[in-house]
């Protein structure tokens, strides 16, 4: 999904969107003082959905939305003029005109739901929060900070390079003239990086401060990358002012972890660092199996070989980092040959380092490496999980959204009936007066504005393209395109047999050990149905 402002000018932080539209996320105490109102609007048939708001300004908010030119697949977004965001309306794109209605249609639903008849006005510390908040998340000011961290960073690289040592410029009672000279231009470069080092500190000082007023207490103290920042800036300051304590030089070590920050600000970054971070547990299981290896060969690499080689398998300690040495492929032919030849044994000893440098660095260190990476593929693709599945549940052919609700049927009698109750309930619900109700059969329109009432979020919206494909096609309908109730209860008796068949064919896909809970439904909905001949 694309988005784009129509008014305005000013980026869109509160919004979420991922891939296609497939997940949208309103910052709850916000949005509840934000939005006064939505709609869709298709070209051939506009549609106003009306909300809760009966403001003084609710008339022209609704006129100057309804003067925009969208196309089928846009939708907007009005806010109050009075709220968060001053009035602005926004244009979300998507790619067709059933996405555009269910958009709007599961918006609406959650407003309705959670929003209540008494909504605050924000005051004037709210409102100035909340445009730090824009101005701060924002692009540019994201991207500058980037580039002001890349700074500071070559910056340190630059002053370890002349790695100048401060007591090495303090005058001498022998220094001759070249050595002033020497001495002058190099405390022209400690003061240049001492200055530039100051101003960064406090740039990111500034940007902290920012960053606390715009999202302080909770959106701050949950982000773990503002308690990094903070510790950064806190230890920078300290390191300028407690100068005389103990291990001070040190801690300006700490600028050069500054580059850390980037992995906030670029999500490709912060991807592989919280991809890292969640591969490190079971990496750990591997990684201590080629510890205890190690420690094996390690204790019988100082029984067999401390007298004659004490400096490398003296003890176990420098056993086991000659052993490390051995298992990256430094030099360990040498170590294994000078053995060979100091002890007589031109058999034994190779099989020893042979054995372990197949055992270990060939094998054990490749498990590690293999679990590093599994475990780094699922952590990536963890997020678009849900999304998968959400969008999976968005666009699924609606009568199987239906069919996956009703297949807790007792028998053919039982679903028999359930489909009577849904057929009247659409009846009932997509009626535009009292002849509807009556009527024995639903039209397209009829059963589509029927189905969007039955509660679902997203909504079920049956598009022309699913009433040719899933009506028409099967004569489903009579001449004049209406559904019966023996032709509802045939659609979704077919339904449920897709929906089953999908169930199954994950079930079938799933290399997973054992039984899943996805492969045993599909396959006990599959039986129920073959028992039951309700998929017939």
């Amino acid at each position: 999904t694309r988005w784009e402002e129509s008014l305005g000018g000013v980026a869109m932080p509160d919004f979420k969107h991922i891939r296609d539209g497939a997940l949208m996320r309103f910052d709850r105490t916000e949005a509840n003082n934000e939005i006064s109102d939505m709609f869709h609007w298709f070209r051939q048939d506009p549609t106003w959905k009306e909300g809760r708001r009966d403001t003084p300004g609710w008339d022209m908010e609704r006129q100057k939305t309804l003067e925009l030119s969208l196309s089928q697949t846009e939708f907007a977004l009005t806010t109050i003029s009075d709220g968060f965001h001053s009035g602005r309306i926004y244009v979300f794109r998507v790619e067709t005109s059933t996405q555009v209605e269910s958009w709007a249609e599961t918006m609406i639903r959650i407003m309705s739901r959670d929003l209540g008849p008494n909504l605050e006005k924000p005051d004037a510390f709210l409102r100035f929060r909340h445009k730090v908040r824009w101005f701060y998340v924002g692009d540019k000011v994201q991207v500058l900070v980037a580039v002001l961290i890349m700074s500071n960073f070559s910056v340190n690289m630059i002053d370890s390079q002349f790695n100048i040592d401060p007591l090495s410029v303090l005058p001498h009672v022998n220094d001759t003239l070249a050595d002033i000279a020497q001495k002058e231009a190099d405390q022209i470069i400690l003061d240049i990086f001492e200055v530039t080092d100051e101003c960064f500190t406090w740039f990111f000082t500034v940007e902290l401060v920012v960053n606390m007023v715009a999202t302080l207490v909770m959106e701050f103290v949950r982000d773990g990358w503002n308690w990094f920042d903070f510790l950064v800036v806190a230890v920078s300051h300290l390191s300028k002012v407690l100068t005389d304590l103990p291990g001070a030089a040190q801690l300006k070590l700490m600028r050069c972890f500054r580059v850390f920050r980037l992995f906030k600000r670029i999500p490709a970054l912060r991807q592989i660092i919280v991809a890292l971070s969640s591969s490190i547990p079971p990496m750990t299981n591997a990684f201590l199996i080629v510890i205890l290896v190690t420690a094996i060969y390690a204790i019988m690499a100082v029984t067999f070989f401390s007298i004659t080689d004490p400096e490398y398998f003296g003890t176990f300690m420098s056993a086991m980092f000659t052993l490390f040495q051995i298992m990256t492929g430094d030099a360990w032919s040498d170590i294994s040959r000078r053995l060979a030849f100091q002890t007589g044994e031109h058999v034994l000893v190779p099989i020893f380092f042979v054995s372990f440098q197949l055992i270990v660095a060939l094998v054990l260190l490749n498990v590690v490496i293999a679990v590093l990476l599994d475990e780094f593929s699922k952590a990536a693709e963890g997020g678009d999980s849900a999304l998968s599945s959400y969008e999976d549940v968005s666009f699924r052919c609606p009568f199987e959204r239906i069919a996956k609700h009703m297949s807790d049927f007792e028998d053919d009698g039982d679903l028999i009936m359930k489909c009577k109750v849904l057929f009247y309930q659409i009846k009932r619900g997509g009626a535009d007066d009292k002849k509807g109700v009556t009527v024995n059969s639903l039209s397209y329109s009829h059963l589509k504005n029927g189905v969007k009432t039955l509660g679902y979020t997203p909504p079920v919206i049956v598009s022309q393209d699913v009433w040719a494909k899933r009506v028409t096609l099967p004569r489903h309908c009579n001449a004049e395109g209406e559904v019966n109730m023996s032709d509802f209860l045939a659609i979704i008796r077919e339904a449920m047999v897709r929906y089953e068949v999908q169930l199954i064919s994950v079930a079938v896909l799933d290399d997973s050990p054992g039984w899943t809970e996805g492969g045993k439904a599909g396959l006990f909905l599959g039986l129920k149905s073959l028992v039951t001949g309700s998929g017939s």
